[in-house]
Protein backbone atom coordinates (compact mmCIF):
# COMPACT_ATOMS: atom_id res chain seq x y z
CA UNK A 1 0.00 0.00 0.00
CA UNK A 2 3.22 2.16 0.22
CA UNK A 3 5.53 0.93 -1.98
CA UNK A 4 5.25 4.38 -4.10
CA UNK A 5 5.47 6.70 -0.74
CA UNK A 6 9.23 8.35 -0.73
CA UNK A 7 8.86 10.28 2.13
CA UNK A 8 6.54 9.99 5.09
CA UNK A 9 7.39 13.57 6.55
CA UNK A 10 5.98 14.71 9.97
CA UNK A 11 3.64 17.47 8.90
CA UNK A 12 1.81 18.73 5.91
CA UNK A 13 4.10 22.09 6.63
CA UNK A 14 7.30 19.24 5.94
CA UNK A 15 6.04 17.13 3.41
CA UNK A 16 5.26 20.48 0.88
CA UNK A 17 9.08 21.51 1.80
CA UNK A 18 9.80 17.99 0.76
CA UNK A 19 7.67 18.33 -2.79
CA UNK A 20 8.90 21.87 -3.76
CA UNK A 21 12.68 20.74 -2.96
CA UNK A 22 12.11 18.20 -5.96
CA UNK A 23 11.14 14.87 -4.20
CA UNK A 24 7.63 13.00 -5.26
CA UNK A 25 5.35 13.80 -8.14
CA UNK A 26 1.96 14.44 -6.27
CA UNK A 27 1.45 15.76 -2.90
CA UNK A 28 -1.95 15.59 -1.21
CA UNK A 29 -2.02 18.83 1.12
CA UNK A 30 -4.60 21.52 2.34
CA UNK A 31 -5.63 23.91 -0.17
CA UNK A 32 -4.26 26.96 2.05
CA UNK A 33 -0.49 25.20 1.22
CA UNK A 34 -0.67 25.04 -2.15
CA UNK A 35 -2.25 28.61 -2.22
CA UNK A 36 0.84 29.64 -0.23
CA UNK A 37 3.54 27.67 -1.97
CA UNK A 38 1.85 29.22 -5.47
CA UNK A 39 1.91 33.02 -3.83
CA UNK A 40 5.84 32.19 -3.05
CA UNK A 41 6.58 31.10 -6.54
CA UNK A 42 6.32 27.96 -6.37
CA UNK A 43 6.01 26.07 -9.68
CA UNK A 44 3.30 23.74 -8.86
CA UNK A 45 -0.16 23.22 -10.29
CA UNK A 46 -3.23 23.10 -7.97
CA UNK A 47 -5.96 20.47 -8.57
CA UNK A 48 -9.19 19.87 -7.26
CA UNK A 49 -10.77 16.60 -7.41
CA UNK A 50 -14.14 16.51 -7.85
CA UNK A 51 -15.07 14.79 -4.60
CA UNK A 52 -13.30 16.27 -1.69
CA UNK A 53 -13.77 17.31 2.11
CA UNK A 54 -14.18 20.87 3.18
CA UNK A 55 -11.33 21.62 5.83
CA UNK A 56 -13.20 23.38 8.27
CA UNK A 57 -10.79 25.00 10.70
CA UNK A 58 -11.92 25.53 14.21
CA UNK A 59 -10.81 28.01 16.73
CA UNK A 60 -11.87 28.63 20.76
CA UNK A 61 -10.98 30.09 23.09
CA UNK A 62 -9.64 27.62 26.23
CA UNK A 63 -11.06 26.88 29.48
CA UNK A 64 -8.31 28.49 30.78
CA UNK A 65 -7.56 31.56 29.42
CA UNK A 66 -5.85 34.20 31.02
CA UNK A 67 -7.33 36.91 28.38
CA UNK A 68 -10.40 34.99 28.01
CA UNK A 69 -12.17 38.44 27.14
CA UNK A 70 -9.95 39.21 24.62
CA UNK A 71 -9.80 35.94 23.15
CA UNK A 72 -13.62 36.02 23.01
CA UNK A 73 -13.62 38.66 21.28
CA UNK A 74 -10.61 37.81 18.88
CA UNK A 75 -12.65 34.53 17.86
CA UNK A 76 -15.69 36.88 17.38
CA UNK A 77 -13.53 39.20 14.59
CA UNK A 78 -12.66 35.51 13.07
CA UNK A 79 -16.21 35.72 12.04
CA UNK A 80 -16.77 39.38 10.57
CA UNK A 81 -16.77 40.02 7.49
CA UNK A 82 -13.05 42.15 7.90
CA UNK A 83 -11.76 38.73 9.64
CA UNK A 84 -13.07 36.53 6.86
CA UNK A 85 -12.04 38.90 4.35
CA UNK A 86 -8.36 38.94 5.86
CA UNK A 87 -8.78 34.78 6.49
CA UNK A 88 -9.29 34.49 2.25
CA UNK A 89 -6.50 36.61 1.65
CA UNK A 90 -4.11 34.80 3.71
CA UNK A 91 -5.04 31.82 1.22
CA UNK A 92 -8.25 30.31 3.65
CA UNK A 93 -11.64 29.65 2.48
CA UNK A 94 -13.82 32.15 4.12
CA UNK A 95 -17.16 30.08 5.64
CA UNK A 96 -19.04 33.67 5.23
CA UNK A 97 -21.29 33.55 2.05
CA UNK A 98 -20.63 37.14 1.09
CA UNK A 99 -16.98 36.79 1.64
CA UNK A 100 -16.68 33.21 -0.44
CA UNK A 101 -18.75 35.14 -3.23
CA UNK A 102 -15.74 37.59 -3.04
CA UNK A 103 -13.09 35.29 -3.55
CA UNK A 104 -15.13 32.71 -5.85
CA UNK A 105 -12.57 32.64 -8.92
CA UNK A 106 -9.46 31.94 -5.72
CA UNK A 107 -11.84 29.30 -4.19
CA UNK A 108 -13.53 26.85 -6.78
CA UNK A 109 -16.42 24.88 -5.24
CA UNK A 110 -15.64 21.08 -6.45
CA UNK A 111 -18.45 19.62 -7.25
CA UNK A 112 -18.55 16.85 -4.24
CA UNK A 113 -17.52 19.11 -1.72
CA UNK A 114 -18.56 17.81 1.40
CA UNK A 115 -18.17 17.91 5.13
CA UNK A 116 -17.21 15.53 8.08
CA UNK A 117 -21.01 14.66 8.48
CA UNK A 118 -21.10 12.89 5.18
CA UNK A 119 -18.32 10.73 6.83
CA UNK A 120 -20.21 10.04 10.07
CA UNK A 121 -19.01 13.07 12.28
CA UNK A 122 -15.77 13.03 13.82
CA UNK A 123 -16.25 10.53 16.55
CA UNK A 124 -17.21 7.61 13.94
CA UNK A 125 -14.24 8.85 11.73
CA UNK A 126 -11.77 8.59 14.57
CA UNK A 127 -12.53 5.57 15.81
CA UNK A 128 -12.98 3.97 11.78
CA UNK A 129 -9.16 6.04 10.59
CA UNK A 130 -7.39 6.84 13.94
CA UNK A 131 -7.79 4.44 17.02
CA UNK A 132 -4.76 3.30 17.70
CA UNK A 133 -4.89 -0.57 16.94
CA UNK A 134 -7.48 -0.94 14.99
CA UNK A 135 -7.98 2.48 12.57
CA UNK A 136 -7.12 2.32 8.77
CA UNK A 137 -4.91 5.09 8.56
CA UNK A 138 -3.03 3.75 11.71
CA UNK A 139 -2.61 0.40 10.73
CA UNK A 140 -1.01 2.26 6.97
CA UNK A 141 1.53 4.20 8.84
CA UNK A 142 2.59 1.18 10.87
CA UNK A 143 3.15 -0.97 7.30
CA UNK A 144 4.89 2.41 6.25
CA UNK A 145 7.33 2.13 9.34
CA UNK A 146 5.77 5.47 10.93
CA UNK A 147 5.66 4.96 14.68
CA UNK A 148 1.80 5.30 16.35
CA UNK A 149 0.49 5.93 19.36
CA UNK A 150 -0.87 2.94 20.68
Amino acid sequence: MTKNVSVQDSSAAAALQTFTGGKGDVLLDYESDALAAQKAGEAIQLVYPKQTLLIETPIAVTAKSKHAQQAKAFVNWQWSTDGQTIWAQKGYRPVLKSVATQFASKFPTPPDLFTIDYLGGWSKVKDEFFAPSTGSITKIEQAAGVPTAS
